[in-house]
């Protein structure tokens, strides 16, 4: 699992790769919560993400959950095809999550 959360003039940038399992769910918390605390714009990369299960799915639902509530601004850049087959398979929504590439403007 790789993590980054990089910080620029008004703008953090959150981006998974690898996997995100039950095995690593301990790992990716801690770095989802801090990208919670910004108050700017926030970028969401999932695209790299290899490999999703239910574990993962779940986070990673509750993280954008709560991003579309308590981030000021917000744009998905990207979601790979295992992050979709585990929403699914966990019998999630994509309802609430924001559409790649909109920004979404809270307040």
């Amino acid at each position: 699992m790789r993590i980054e959360l990089k910080s620029g003039t008004g703008l953090k940038t959150l981006s998974l790769s690898e996997d995100v399992l039950i095995s690593t769910v301990n790992d990716v918390k801690p770095e989802l919560i801090k990208a919670l605390k910004t108050k700017k714009k926030l970028h969401i990369d999932f695209s790299e993400i290899t490999d999703c299960d239910t574990a993962g799915a779940q986070l990673l639902h509750a993280f954008i959950l709560e991003v579309v509530r308590s981030v000021p601004n917000v744009v998905l850049l990207g979601i790979s095809p295992v992050v979709y087959s585990a929403i699914d398979r966990a019998a999630l929504s994509f309802e609430e999550w924001p559409v790649v590439g909109e920004e979404v403007v809270r307040g």
